[in-house]
């Protein structure tokens, strides 16, 4: 699994979704800041629930940023 970085236009916020480097069975998702970085929330989940957690993100506005982009975020 690799690291997703959603974005939605107008929002203060990103959705980081990582896999835990400890176990491969789990992931962490984080809602932070844009502007400095602040996490704002954090939720550790089964690792084969990120589509469904992806899916409620987008269902809510935000896209996947392609790799190029993340960069610049």
């Amino acid at each position: 699994m690799e690291t997703l970085i959603l974005r939605k236009k107008g929002s203060p916020h990103k959705v980081r979704i990582s896999p835990d480097p400890k176990d491969s069975h789990f992931a962490l998702v984080q809602l932070l800041k844009i502007s400095t970085g602040e996490q704002k929330g954090r939720h550790f989940i089964l690792a084969s629930d990120v589509p469904q957690w992806r899916s409620m993100y987008e269902r809510d506005g935000f896209r996947v940023l392609k790799e190029r982009e993340v960069t610049n975020v």
